[in-house]
């Protein structure tokens, strides 16, 4: 199997027409304009105020984890 691969990857894998480049030129009507392509960004102040809020989001999940947590163990130690 090795020696069928060598011999793939040692030929030219491709042959390009040297009129390849004008043929395909020739045969686009309009170039895409590359400003409208890109995505608008958003202000960096509104990209830390949805930061912060997930950060503040995740912390309340968290905060009522723990609280849970120390419920539990306050309820199973408490048991008579």
């Amino acid at each position: 199997m090795n020696d069928e691969l060598d011999r793939l990857l040692a030929r030219d894998l491709l042959d390009v027409p040297d009129d390849f480049e004008r043929t395909v030129m020739a045969r686009i009507h309009e170039l895409p304009d590359p400003v409208a392509r890109v995505p608008a960004r958003q202000s960096p102040k509104a990209t830390h105020w949805l930061a912060g809020l997930a950060l503040a989001g995740g912390a309340a999940v968290g905060l009522l984890q723990l609280l849970g947590f120390v419920f539990g163990i306050w309820m199973a130690t408490s048991a008579n």
